[in-house]
């Protein structure tokens, strides 16, 4: 088969940012190249006739067995026309940080953001045209923000999350990473199966949104340069009278969860779907083994600990729809600049970078990171605005059309 030009090209740029696992060059090849969007999918979502190496190095030929039927989300693109990239490099089972070797374009050397890293990577620098992360604790916006795109976790349940090695069910959904805000509307209106708490797809332009109130978050601990690009931010957005920017911010920690919430959750959840795994062959579960017992600081969880942290998270979700029914919070997509790898210490630099992204994952929330683009920025790596609704009843198209507000005032400016 003869390569196409965007083919070469996508293979090149492929070669120099290792974004890819797999690549399925058969379904690109058969068409040409303006016939559909090019996606790809994290290496923890399953694509039939494709093997899951969960982010675990395979390159000395070790084999893993091919997934016997594709997750929902993978088939719903293909059946509305987008074709199949490859699937993409994510840590080891999307926890680590910085054990993958995508290159990060803005700064060769730095963290690319994950977990969903590939994606990212591969969609800023146009091998792909969207893809399909997992977001446990951010693990799709906060590479949308260090790449320059923009990335979405929906409301917890509303996109399909079969056939994914999910190793926190109650923290994680499937997430998108597209280079526009368009790109993520139209992945929400053919993965957005639910009516329950957010738009339909069928509902259409008809839909009146309603407006909702932007609260920016106040923190001691941010970073200096982070809050001076911060605090630029929200002044364009208090001039723009289409947005509603409350003038008096809420201070971080009125909102911060209790701590034990997600490493009780998270732990418990993670070591139950080590003992469930049937997928993987006898190299990948010694790899998984290996790799829990290195980086999981309290691998035994009790299962009366387990269902205490989880009365806690619906006491706190149920505390916040009663304080903040209609408010979305802005802030940084990252508190603290992107380090240099590797780091020395990997557990405080993931509490670090995780401080606002997790809010949405413990609420069970929407979330959308909107790139402010790095032409517009003194910093040498990208800046991304964080929208995060503190309750499940701000749709999925009141948060976009929040953010296209946003967007527009920040060009505008």
């Amino acid at each position: 088969m003869i390569m196409t030009e965007q083919a070469a090209k996508r293979a090149l740029l492929d070669e120099r940012f290792h974004t890819s696992v797999t690549v399925l060059g058969s379904e690109l090849g058969g068409r040409g190249d303006g016939e559909g969007p090019v996606f790809g999918v994290k290496d923890l979502i399953a694509v039939q006739g494709v093997p899951r190496y969960l982010g675990f190095d395979h390159r000395d030929g070790r084999k893993q067995s091919e997934s016997s039927e594709s997750a929902n989300c993978v088939s719903l693109l293909r059946n509305h026309g987008y074709r199949l990239y490859a699937t993409q490099k994510t840590p080891p089972l999307g926890l680590g940080l910085t054990d993958v070797d995508t290159v990060y374009p803005a700064m060769p050397g730095a963290y690319p953001g994950g977990s969903s890293t590939g994606g990212a990577v591969a969609v800023s620098t146009g091998i792909t045209d969207v893809a399909l992360g997992t977001d446990s604790m951010g693990s799709v916006r906060k590479p949308a923000a260090l790449n320059d795109i923009w990335g979405f976790k929906p409301v917890h349940g509303s996109y399909p999350s079969d056939h994914i090695y999910d190793t926190s069910p109650g923290f994680t959904d499937v997430g998108t990473l597209a280079r526009n805000l368009e790109g993520l509307e139209a992945l929400d209106r053919i993965l957005n199966l639910s009516s329950a708490g957010h738009d339909s797809a069928e509902r259409g332009a008809e839909f009146d949104v309603a407006p909702v109130n932007v609260v920016p978050i106040d923190d001691a601990l941010m970073d200096p340069a982070v809050n001076a690009q911060y605090q630029r931010a929200r002044v364009m957005l208090s001039e723009d009278n289409d947005i509603r920017l409350e003038s008096s911010a809420i201070d971080w920690e009125q909102l911060a969860y209790p701590a034990d919430i997600a490493a009780t959750v998270g732990n418990y959840e993670l070591m139950r779907a080590v003992r469930q795994d049937e997928t993987s062959g006898p190299w990948l579960r010694r790899e998984i083994n290996g790799y829990v017992s290195r980086y999981v600081s309290n691998p035994t969880v009790l299962g009366s600990d387990y269902r205490q942290a989880l009365q806690k998270k619906r006491n706190y979700v149920q505390h916040m729809g009663q304080r903040f029914p209609d408010v979305v919070v802005i802030t940084p997509a990252l508190p603290q600049r992107p380090p240099s790898l590797p780091w020395s210490n990997r557990s405080d630099m993931l509490r670090r970078l995780t401080r606002y992204t997790s809010l949405a994952n413990v609420l069970g929330t929407a979330s959308i990171c909107i790139p402010t683009r790095r032409s517009r920025s003194s910093f040498p790596y990208d800046f991304g605005l964080l929208l995060t609704s503190l309750t499940s009843t701000i749709t999925h198209r009141q948060l976009f059309e929040t953010a296209r507000m946003i967007r527009d005032a920040v060009s505008a400016a």
